[in-house]
């Protein structure tokens, strides 16, 4: 039996993709070293599901795709820019879920399913870079976040989806699963 390595997430919509490039130049002006996001690779993750077997994943974006007709009314913020990780090595923005609505309409999908994630808490964000040097982290720790962080910047995601994360020396790709074809 395979087993994928998977997670589900919210496209971002245009004007997010642009708040988080210009997130990324403040950060290269202020000589911050890192391995950026490809921009296609830019997502929020709403839940990491683990390694799951190719009949999990095919319910589940069964199920997700009916999401799709009702993002509208999911609502997101961004909180602050945080580095997580056991060694603080990834650069992240934090995702407030406005209304809580992706959080639980997402857990509702998997328990119905019958399935849970193998992350009890898993906090939505936008992973922008991982950190490369230790000075960058004291770069990171010495910004005033404040300046550029709009804690009135709001946005709809423009679809939910899961995917399959297969991990190499060059990056991370990810692929969509829709139908029994792409796994």
């Amino acid at each position: 039996m395979n087993f994928y390595r998977s997670f589900i997430a919210f496209q971002l919509p245009q004007k997010t993709l642009d708040y988080c490039f210009s997130v990324k130049e403040f950060l290269i002006k202020n000589d911050f070293d890192a391995k950026w996001t490809k921009s296609r690779n830019l997502h929020i993750t709403i839940n990491f599901m683990g390694n799951r077997t190719k009949e999990d994943l095919l319910q589940i974006a069964a199920n997700i795709r009916n999401l799709n007709t009702t993002i509208n009314q999911i609502c997101f913020g961004i909180d602050r820019i945080n580095m997580l990780g056991s060694k603080h090595s990834v650069l992240c923005l934090k995702i407030i879920d406005m209304n809580n609505n992706a959080s639980n309409i997402v857990n509702n999908i998997l328990i119905s399913n019958n399935l849970t994630s193998d992350y009890e808490i898993w906090l939505p964000h936008i992973t922008l870079a991982r950190i490369k040097t230790s000075n960058s982290k004291k770069i990171f720790r010495n910004l005033n976040k404040e300046n550029f962080i709009d804690s009135n910047f709001k946005f709809s995601p423009t679809s939910v989806n899961v995917y399959i994360s297969y991990l190499t020396h060059s990056g991370p790709i990810y692929k969509k699963v829709t139908t029994e074809n792409e796994l």
